[in-house]
C-alpha cells in the first residue's frame, strides 16, 4: 500500500488553546508540541463542536455535529448506524489502534479498532495487551491512593502531586503503550493510531519531578469575577459547583 500516509492522532483532555507555547503562552513550556506546530500546520480558527468530552469525541471520529450523531452529553454513545473514520481506515487496509482515554460510553457503533488499550471504561485491551490496571498490579501500585484522596485535593482545586511515580502515572503508561504499538506494528500496512492522554483533565496530579516544574509565584492567577456565572445557563453553574470534581463552591 505504497503512498498511504501513516496517521498518529494525539489528543489531550480539557486543554485550552492558550496553554501552549506555540499559541503565545509566555509561562507554560510545551517544547515538543511547539516543534510539531513549527514544522507542521496550525489550525488557528478551529473550534470543537461541543465543549463536553463525549460529544466532542463523537464528533471527532464521525465528522458530525452532536445534533447529527446524537451524543449531546457524557452519557449514552454512538448508535450502531454511525460510521467512524477509524472504521473507514480499517476498511481501507489500515492497522488501527486506540490507546489511552477514549470515553466512548456505551457505544453500539463499530469503531473499527483492531488494537487497543483503553484506560477508562473498565480498562479494556486487545487480548494479550497489558491493561493499565494490570500494569499497576504488576508493578506493585494497584493499591496506591487515588489523587482525589490526597490531602489538599479540594483545597487546591484538584491540583496535587500524584501518589504515583512518573512510570506508573496514567499519562506515562499511554505514552509507552503507544510507542510499543508503533514498534511492533504490522509494517506491511499503514497505521492509524489514536493516542489519547487523560491529562490535563482533573485531577491535576503531575508526578515528580513535574510537580515542581513551575514556581507558583511566577504564574499569574486566572481572572475570576464573583458574578461571572450569573448570566450562564443553569447547567453550566451546576457543573462548576460539582464539588466531586474538586471545584470550590462559590
Amino acid at each position: 500500500m505504497a503512498g498511504q500516509p501513516n496517521i498518529l492522532l494525539i489528543t489531550t483532555d480539557m486543554q485550552r488553546y492558550d496553554t501552549l507555547g506555540c499559541n503565545g503562552n509566555p509561562h507554560i513550556r510545551t517544547p515538543h508540541i511547539d516543534v510539531l506546530a513549527r514544522t507542521g500546520v496550525r489550525f488557528t480558527h478551529a473550534f470543537v463542536n461541543n465543549p463536553v468530552c463525549m460529544p466532542s469525541r463523537a464528533s471527532l471520529i464521525t465528522g458530525k455535529v452532536p445534533s447529527a450523531h446524537g451524543v449531546r452529553w457524557n452519557s449514552g454513545g454512538l448508535g450502531k448506524h454511525e460510521v467512524t473514520v477509524s472504521r473507514r481506515l480499517a476498511d481501507a487496509g489500515y492497522q488501527t489502534a486506540a490507546i489511552g482515554k477514549m470515553h466512548w460510553g456505551d457505544t453500539e457503533a463499530d469503531l473499527g479498532y483492531e488494537y487497543y488499550t483503553v484506560t477508562d471504561d473498565g480498562g479494556k485491551s486487545t487480548p494479550g495487551v497489558e491493561t493499565y490496571q494490570k500494569f499497576l498490579r504488576r508493578t506493585g501500585y494497584a493499591t496506591a491512593p487515588r489523587a482525589e484522596h490526597v490531602d489538599g485535593y479540594r483545597e487546591y482545586y484538584g491540583a496535587v502531586t500524584s501518589p504515583l511515580p512518573t512510570e506508573q502515572h496514567v499519562d506515562g503508561f499511554v505514552c509507552r503503550a503507544s510507542i510499543e504499538f508503533l514498534r511492533a506494528r504490522d509494517r506491511s500496512r499503514p497505521f492509524f493510531c489514536w493516542t489519547s492522554f487523560p491529562g490535563p483533565h482533573l485531577p491535576l496530579d503531575p508526578a515528580p519531578p513535574w510537580d515542581t516544574l513551575y514556581d507558583p509565584e511566577d504564574l499569574p492567577l486566572p481572572v475570576w469575577a464573583d458574578n461571572e456565572l450569573d448570566s450562564k445557563p443553569p447547567e453550566q453553574l451546576a457543573f462548576q459547583r460539582n464539588t466531586r470534581r474538586g471545584e470550590r463552591v462559590r
